[in-house]
């Protein structure tokens, strides 16, 4: 049987010279490449691996957004025969390091953002791979696996890759995919499904350590088709995307499809009433005639509609995840779309059971999709839904050094057990009722465990002393999903229940989506059985009785917002879209969206499809990870391009600009004038961490600070560190060449100690493995002591989990400084003394902001006085 990485190949080669992906950065640009271009990149990636001395069963850790790079690496991986393992990027630093452990992994293919999660011994055993712009080895990476490293554990031959999925229990679980359930999923199952045909253009939105992300991108490329990919793709970017590229295929979660028809039905209603009525007669005139008669109205009578929904040649939708709601999947087959709702699991591989094309029923999922996959339910009640097993060539193989689970996943006769209920409708047809036991489904597809969340959430002080439990909850038969309510115990007095609210809100910003808790209920005493275990079905009647009033068990004071003016209606429609209640928590203007009120990506597109409806304008193109509910007021007022007033006329994304040659020896030649003409000396660069990005916070003294701190550095470590700078610097041509000698990167310097400016301008270049010099004071110190610190720099550092290296100028003050106008060579007659002093790093994992950035001042402050008191 052909490898399913050869059939890949064979496709690809087809393309040729023509482009057969197109990658957008978040710069705008578009990298395009062809058939030819992606078979090399691939070879290179091979060789890359064998160069690094990794031998066939070895394993590679792959931990980055979905982008063409990590494809090469893939796929090169599984072609030299090593087995890649892919994970979730945003899992935590513990989770990462314990699946390093697990996987015995000898090479880590990443990015700049994740290099902090690497524990320290791996740089000195394993080779580490970043793929930002190319397959290539982190400049500081060793060159070969380390021979002290005992040989991989082996896996089984016929495995090809490892997904790592949180699954239904509290523990991650690798799944073993096999290179026959790859080929078999080509050969057989994506013609039956049959919506990716030959030479269609697919938009690629699912991440590729998910199944249905990897495996629309395997789709895509056998059939031909041209892929397209987003760098760091969001739900609030996918609308103009659409657009530009105009797919014709796309995979996409209920939730979103939802949205979509939601903003276009409120687009409708603010049109005269006749306009409204006309339109749904139009829908459901389509939709009879599309099932009665098979004839597509919609694709004609809508194609307004559907170009700004999703491009002018869209036809083929996939929901996967949840269930689609029947009146969504109605609303789609009206406008002429084919959508299709499939069901699966990580471990099926494939979609097990999908909704067929030409059969426009409101069931969400439907048929089973091929001869070679074998369903029945077993354990069936009197109402006639049992637990859905699979048996299919398809299936994973085990999972990962986990024989007893991989034991309890099958019936006795091979068969994979789903954890899902379901109902027979005869002719191969099912319908998913419910799920096995107490697995809670998330909005996003995934299925986890209370235990997972409920261990989470101990590690909060707040609720150390107090027992609690968590639960799924389905409050409407309209979504399939779960709200995650957590219940706490005890007669607590409504003041306290006031303070644990507001204090779980604020921390929720810290928990993993996946385990935030949206909802939570105070109850006397949770049931449990004569063993002591929680009775979670019956936490469950107590929270829908709880909503439906029958048992009032929240007495704490819910807050109530003034509607008739303008913060009001932001409050509500915050309160709405956020991912947890927020009912009982005072929103204050401060408050960033992300990281106090559990905002994600999801429900940062829903709350700017709130707005729209509320104000009457899309503000999608305004929000990021870094907004604040201040930031909203001002976007509504019309403030938003007001801001921040800057003096200077510049863009931002020009810099840093890059140097040539003649600036790299230029720069050179200024510092060997520094140097003859000052007595320079730099200590404890011993100090600065070597395997991650830092920021580098210097006391300011001089506009030749950047100079001095660069010039500790050789021509490869310049290269990767970015210093901030008064955007005054662009005011000129020679002032901007000073920006293009330093990496420099221009900010309002108020902007230092403004959390929302100085993230977003900082995350990015973290991100690519960038270290930052950032000036805390903001600006230069008149009389040489030293000013008040802002706290910018250390939110990012937090932000970003990476250290600050304090650094110390001294002697600079008595060369040149603010209030001494002009160079000066001697003091006393003698070479002036300047010394560049790089102190420990600081973590501020476990302290507030203004914490850290007052130990970094604490550090300087103590080496300008041993020093200068000599």
């Amino acid at each position: 049987m052909k490898s399913f990485c050869d059939m890949l190949l064979s496709a690809m080669k087809e393309f040729g010279d023509n482009n057969m992906l197109y990658y957008k950065r978040e710069n705008g640009n578009v990298e395009l490449f062809t058939g030819n271009e992606f078979c090399k990149r691939i070879q290179r990636a091979e060789e890359l691996f064998v160069k690094l001395g990794l031998s066939k069963g070895d394993r590679i850790l792959i931990s980055s957004p979905t982008s063409p790079y990590y494809l090469f690496a893939f796929l090169g991986a599984v072609k030299a025969g090593i087995v890649p393992m892919l994970i979730d990027y945003s899992i935590t630093k513990e989770e990462y390091s314990a699946l390093l452990e697990l996987g015995e992994v000898k090479t880590i293919v990443t990015i700049g953002s994740q290099l902090p999660k690497i524990p320290q011994e791996y740089y000195e055993m394993v080779p580490i791979i970043e793929i930002v712009d190319d397959v290539t080895l982190y400049d500081k990476s060793i060159e070969q696996v380390s021979s002290s490293l005992p040989k991989t554990t082996e896996v089984h031959e016929e495995v090809a890759f490892i997904l790592f999925s949180s699954g239904t229990t509290s523990k991650m679980k690798g799944v073993e995919m096999t290179f026959v359930s790859q080929t078999l999923m080509f050969e057989q199952l994506f013609p039956k499904i049959g919506v990716v045909e030959r030479k269609t253009h697919v938009l690629l939105v699912l991440p590729l350590f998910h199944v249905a992300g990897l495996a629309a991108a395997f789709a895509a490329i056998y059939s031909r088709s041209k892929l397209y990919m987003v760098e760091n793709v969001n739900p609030i970017k996918i609308s103009n995307v659409f657009i530009e590229f105009n797919p014709t295929f796309v995979v996409l979660v209920p939730k979103i499809y939802e949205a979509f028809m939601n903003k276009v039905e409120q687009k409708i209603a603010e049109k005269p009433k006749i306009a409204g009525i006309i339109n749904n007669k139009l829908i459901n005139l389509s939709l009879l005639v599309r099932k009665k008669y098979n004839i597509n109205l919609g694709k004609y009578v809508f194609a307004s509609i559907r170009k700004q929904m999703f491009g002018k040649n869209m036809m083929n939708l996939m929901s996967g995840g949840t269930a689609l709601n029947p009146k969504v999947l109605n609303y789609f087959n009206a406008l002429g779309y084919d959508i299709i709702n499939v069901y699966a699991t990580t471990e099926t591989n494939v979609g097990v059971i999908s909704t067929e094309l030409g059969k426009y029923d409101s069931i969400p999922t439907g048929k089973v999709t091929g001869e070679i996959i074998n369903v029945k339910l077993i354990n069936i009640d009197p109402d006639g839904i049992g637990e859905l097993v699979v048996k299919s060539p398809c299936l994973f193989r085990s999972y990962f050094k986990d024989q007893e689970a991989t034991n309890e996943a099958f019936t006795e006769d091979g068969y994979f057990k789903t954890g899902d209920l379901a109902i027979s409708l005869g002719e191969d047809r099912y319908k998913i009722t419910g799920r096995r036991k107490e697995a809670i489904l998330l909005q996003n597809g995934e299925k986890i465990s209370p235990e997972a969340i409920e261990e989470v959430y101990t590690k909060l002080k707040v609720l150390k002393n107090l027992n609690f439990a968590v639960c799924g909850v389905q409050y409407s038969n309209e979504t399939e999903y779960d709200t995650v309510v957590m219940f706490i115990e005890g007669d607590i007095l409504p003041k306290e229940q006031a303070k644990i609210r507001q204090y779980l809100m604020f921390e929720n910003g810290s928990i993993p989506s996946n385990y935030r808790v949206s909802k939570l209920l105070f109850i006397d005493k949770l049931p449990k059985t004569s063993v002591g275990k929680v009775r979670r079905f019956d936490l469950k009647q107590i929270a829908i009785d709880s909503e439906k009033g029958k048992k009032e068990i929240v007495s704490a004071e819910k807050c109530v917002d003034d509607l008739s003016g303008m913060e009001g209606k932001v409050k509500k429609s915050i309160r709405k879209c956020s991912t947890i209640n927020l009912e009982y928590l005072d929103i204050l203007p401060e408050m960033n969206l992300y990281n106090n009120l559990a905002y994600d990506s999801l429900s940062m597109f829903q709350l700017c499809l709130s707005l729209e409806e509320t104000f009457g304008k899309d503000y999608s193109a305004f929000f990021s990870a870094d907004t604040t509910v201040q930031d909203v007021y001002n976007m509504i007022d019309g403030k938003e391009s007001t801001k921040v007033e800057l003096e200077y006329d510049y863009d931002a994304r020009e810099y840093p600009i890059l140097k040539n040659k003649f600036d790299t020896n230029f720069l050179k030649f200024i510092e060997k004038i520094f140097i003859k003409t000052y007595k320079i000396s730099y200590i404890g660069k011993e100090n600065i961490p070597l395997n991650t990005p830092v920021i580098f916070c210097p006391n300011h003294i001089s506009e030749l600070d950047p100079i001095l701190v660069l010039s500790a550095f050789n021509e490869k470590e310049k290269e990767k560190i970015y210093c901030f700078c008064w955007d005054k610097f662009t005011a000129t041509k020679l002032k901007r060449y000073f920006l293009r000698l330093v990496n420099g990167l221009p900010i309002d310097r108020r902007s230092i100690g403004n959390a929302t400016n100085t993230l977003r301008f900082g995350t990015e270049f973290i991100r690519q493995g960038k270290s930052l010099v950032i000036f805390p004071e903001g600006t230069r110190t008149y009389d040489g002591n030293l000013a008040n610190f802002q706290n910018g720099a250390a939110l990012l550092a937090k932000n970003n989990d990476i250290p600050i290296v304090p650094v110390t100028l001294i002697g600079v003050y008595d060369a040149y400084s603010k209030a001494r106008k002009g160079l000066h060579f001697r003091k006393n007659g003698k070479r002036i003394k300047i010394k560049v002093i790089f102190s420990k790093p600081i973590y501020g994992t476990d302290e507030s902001a203004c914490s850290v950035i007052n130990s970094v001042k604490d550090t300087i402050s103590k080496n300008l006085y041993i020093q200068t008191n000599k």
